[in-house]
């Protein structure tokens, strides 16, 4: 499953990620209080070597399955700018 992860915290080495149980496609940010998500720990030397540079918060493209990730495919800045905004406008 093509899925959105959120960069929740650095624990370490490891990035934790909290990854939606729902594809992409199907995801709103504006769902995000409903949203089915569970946590995955991933070594971010890793995923910076998918994507280069990341940060607490950064949104990525991850494909899952089975309990682990199995490929970081993008770091989606616009998706972040869309949750961004979407929390502002809650304030």
């Amino acid at each position: 499953m093509k899925s959105y992860a959120t960069i929740d915290r650095f624990v370490g080495r490891y990035a934790v990620l909290e990854v939606e149980m729902l594809e992409t496609s199907d995801s709103r940010p504006e769902d995000f209080a409903v949203k089915e998500t569970d946590m995955y720990d991933v070594d971010a030397d890793y995923i910076r070597s998918c994507v280069g540079p990341i940060s607490e918060s950064d949104v990525l493209v991850v494909e899952h399955g089975d309990g682990h990730i199995s490929n970081i495919i993008s770091n989606d800045f616009d998706e972040k700018t869309r949750r961004i905004n979407l929390l502002a406008c809650m304030m």
